[in-house]
């Protein structure tokens, strides 16, 4: 069989596979690269009218986003999933839809493009084995996010293992991933090859202090966080102190709550989730948030890379400010306006080069696998074929060196390689 990376080779974004043999030929996701100037999206694929599945690890944009311009360009096939995994999917591809447009970067696909994509979904379930053609395939849960799946495909007499995102730690909200798997060939994530995690609890009480130090001497907290998990995580953490002013949740981090609430089997803490979104304060629109931004506030909103959404706005009032804080919770990629702030204190703003005079800093609560949890993973299933994607370029050479020791083959792909297993 052949391999084709069409994204997220020694980068973060846009993540899509094709799996090619004589008699079947599909999609390992079909993600966009958010940038500030707009998604880059995979390699152009030839005949796209004639994959036969698309294999959706989990709803994120990097992994989804692609869909809708697939199918205008001619993709037909279903599109196999999680039931919460085709729920935030349509979520997500709704609202990257009206930003693109409320942006003017022209996405190159409608809203009719998104219904067919909805209308081509086939919900799978955890840890049962089916059969499309001569391919098996399984469903894993990947701890990542809720309905996030590792892939497991018997392709050819090869068993091959698509981790997707993953995670093997429990967080606030969900349980990691611990399975011991077996495979012959294993596609890898690597955003945190080269990077070991800070000690969660550690790092949760130096964010909240943070916060606090903020508060009380009169300013107000912007957290931009990732809509599906990092935002519902982060509300959590926020419940563990009794803070002297209100606490707003606004952008897609509201709808995507609401409907993982409406899904309690997800997560490890359901209860202790309600509880704590019934006690903040919903932004409902343009209106509110004026309002809010005229108030001292805990504001946690979207997006988590500073790319578009609410956070703009909230950007334009605090940058100035070195009362007011900025809190970033999740990755940045390259291109993002989160990673802007970070290397060089300037953020663009309405086309404008704008000093970020608050304070900033991104804290590490990862749904990603660190490098011990990477490692951990490479130990134990020890595929005779290792292809690491979706890091960096470092990332994914410190995780190639470590698994030279376990693996016969490791490789490390560039854009549009082809590797034949």
């Amino acid at each position: 069989m052949e391999i084709k990376i069409l994204g997220a080779a020694r980068e973060v974004g846009r993540s899509c596979i094709e799996l090619c043999t004589k008699e079947f030929r599909a999609l390992l996701d079909a993600g966009i690269k958010l940038e500030i100037a707009g998604p880059e999206y995979p390699v152009e694929i030839s005949n796209i009218g004639l994959i036969d599945a698309v294999f959706l690890s989990h709803a994120h944009l990097d992994h989804s986003g692609a869909l809708p311009l697939f199918f205008h360009r001619g993709l037909s096939c279903g599109v196999l999933c999680t039931a919460e995994t085709a729920l935030l999917t349509k979520l997500l591809l709704k609202d990257a839809h009206k930003i693109e447009v409320a942006e003017h970067h022209h996405p190159g696909y409608g809203k009719e493009d998104i219904r067919r994509v909805v209308s081509h979904i086939e919900k799978v379930r955890y840890n049962e084995k089916k059969k499309l053609k001569t391919v098996s395939y399984e469903f894993i849960d990947a701890g990542h996010i809720p309905g996030s799946s590792m892939v497991m495909l018997e392709v050819e007499g090869k068993r091959l293992l698509y981790t997707g995102d993953f995670n093997t730690v429990d967080t606030n909200l969900i349980n990691g991933f611990k399975e011991r798997l077996e495979a012959d060939v294993m596609i890898i994530e690597s955003t945190y090859g080269a990077e070991k995690h800070p000690n969660r609890d550690k790092e949760e009480e130096a964010f909240l202090n943070k916060i606090e130090e903020v508060v009380n001497a009169g300013g107000s907290v912007i957290i931009a966080a990732f809509a599906i998990g990092r935002a519902q995580e982060v509300l959590l953490m926020l419940q563990k102190r009794r803070f002297k002013v209100p606490i707003y949740m606004d952008g897609m981090a509201v709808k995507a709550t609401d409907f993982i609430l409406a899904h309690p089997v997800l997560l490890s803490k359901p209860k202790e989730l309600e509880k704590a979104y019934n006690r903040i304060n919903i932004v409902k629109g343009s209106r509110e948030r004026k309002q809010v931004l005229n108030k001292q506030a805990i504001v946690i909103t979207t997006s988590g890379m500073i790319t578009g959404g609410p956070v703009i706005e909230y950007m334009k009032h605090i940058a100035s400010r070195k009362d007011c804080a900025l809190m970033m919770t999740g990755y940045q990629t390259i291109g993002s306006g989160g990673l802007q702030i970070l290397e060089t204190g300037f953020i663009d703003l309405d086309g404008e080069r704008t000093k970020v005079e608050c304070f900033y800093k991104k804290y590490v609560f990862s749904a990603h696998a660190g490098q011990q949890g990477l490692q951990w993973m490479i130990k134990t299933v020890r595929p005779k074929i290792l292809i690491i994607n979706h890091g960096q370029d470092y990332h994914c050479s410190a995780l190639a060196q470590f698994a030279n020791q376990y693996c016969k083959k490791v490789y490390v792909p560039r854009l549009g390689d082809v590797i034949t297993v």
